[in-house]
């Protein structure tokens, strides 16, 4: 599915920018997350440093849809305000 070139492109990102773009990534990104598992996935970026950044990258998102969003939520409309808002630094990005 992925080709010699493009793989090469994304383990040369990787040696560039490694675990800071991973966790970038994961924070700002994170409705990408079956992508960038994928990519990461096929480099040689050992497994060890990829989840522990996986597992810790959504607790700040999670904590505010919890503690923040959810408590401001009246209807369904509401929730689809707040999911594209969240959404926004995706298309920004």
């Amino acid at each position: 599915m992925v080709g010699k070139k493009e793989m090469s492109k994304v383990d040369q990102f990787i040696q560039d920018y490694g675990v800071k773009s991973l966790i970038f990534l994961r924070v700002f990104q994170g409705h990408l997350v079956d992508f960038i598992s994928y990519a990461y996935g096929l480099t040689n970026m050992k497994f060890l440093p990829y989840i522990i950044i996986s597992a810790l990258a959504p607790i700040p998102w999670i904590l505010l849809w919890q503690f923040y969003i959810f408590k401001r939520v009246g209807n369904l409309a509401e929730l689809a305000l707040w999911q594209l808002a969240a959404w926004m630094p995706l298309f920004i990005i």
